[in-house]
């Protein structure tokens, strides 16, 4: 983009402006090719296309662009260092407390107004330096048991993330998939509003690398929990996900029957998981499944919200 190409709206906006954007010369060069293959128009100028015996290998080249780049700002961050133009960080300072109604809806927006279908949910929080505290409801009662907590950590090798906490702490006062979720859309909505990270992908790090958090739920002692909540149990901490597997692979990761794993795969969906196969996405095997992240990520924008499995 020219250097003096104006972005409207804020830091967000401006991201998903440049993320969706398309090179012009790139559509330039798209149209041209249409017009001499598919309308057979004769250019004035030849233009190089891919021979038919070779693949495009966009994927296997960013691959290998990317260890090669992150090797290269890893040196110079280093001699940067060394040389002291680069000084420590200062550790992120946020403190908040209070409490917020939302409304969850079936597309998975998180808003503060009420619509026809949004499920009224009650948050408290408190976010000091030792620990991000998140507590959900369907109620204002905050005198009931905690019926499961998630602990959310970060992962070994990435002790230094932004939030300026060392923990994370979602509760949930009743054993419901709508608070579950409700819980990591009010994480990722301070987490925005504390760090200007756009979602909880950014704080993760997206699925072809390894996750720089992992969370571990634990429920009330005298629940009785049901398979489901077992599977979620082990998707939280990653187990199943950000790979391609089969049925039976995902029913061994996550000890229940490969008969029943379609069915708690759809209810992942259910809950605002992204889950992926070759009808949603052809380059992925037939038979084949991918859970990209450990956390719930579908939104109103998302594209997997309009495809089926």
């Amino acid at each position: 983009m020219p250097d003096n190409y104006e972005l409207i709206g804020n830091r967000q906006v401006s991201i998903e402006q440049i993320g969706n954007s398309v090179p012009p010369q790139l559509g330039r060069i798209l149209a041209l090719s249409i017009l001499e293959q598919i309308i057979k128009f004769k250019l004035p100028f030849p233009i190089s296309y891919l021979p038919e015996n070779k693949k495009l290998g966009f994927r296997q080249r960013k691959r290998k662009l990317t260890e090669i780049y992150a090797q290269k700002a890893k040196s110079a961050i280093t001699d940067l260092r060394q040389a002291g133009k680069i000084l420590s960080i200062p550790r992120l300072k946020y403190e908040d407390k209070g409490k917020m109604i939302r409304f969850l809806s079936a597309d998975f927006s998180w808003k503060t107004e009420q619509n026809s279908e949004g499920v009224k949910i009650y948050i408290s929080y408190d976010l000091n330096d030792s620990c991000w505290l998140f507590t959900a409801g369907i109620n204002d009662n905050c005198e009931e048991e905690d019926q499961f907590v998630i602990d959310i950590n970060p992962s070994y090798g990435h002790d230094e993330w932004v939030l300026g906490t060392s923990l994370v702490k979602l509760c949930a006062k009743a054993i419901d998939t709508q608070l579950y979720t409700s819980l990591w859309k009010a994480f990722e909505e301070k987490l925005t509003e504390a760090t200007g990270k756009a979602d909880l992908v950014q704080l993760s790090g997206y699925y072809q690398y390894n996750a720089r958090i992992s969370g571990i739920i634990t429920f009330h002692p005298q629940l009785n929990v049901k398979p489901l909540w077992r599977v979620i149990q082990c998707v939280t901490r990653c187990i199943g996900t950000a790979a391609q597997l089969s049925a039976t692979e995902l029913a061994e990761r996550w000890g229940v029957k490969a008969e029943d794993v379609f069915s708690y795969l759809q209810s992942l969906r259910t809950m605002g998981y992204e889950v992926r196969n070759h009808n949603t996405n052809p380059q992925i095997p037939k038979g084949k499944y991918l859970i990209p992240y450990a956390f719930p990520t579908l939104n109103p924008k998302s594209v997997q919200l309009r495809k089926s499995l």
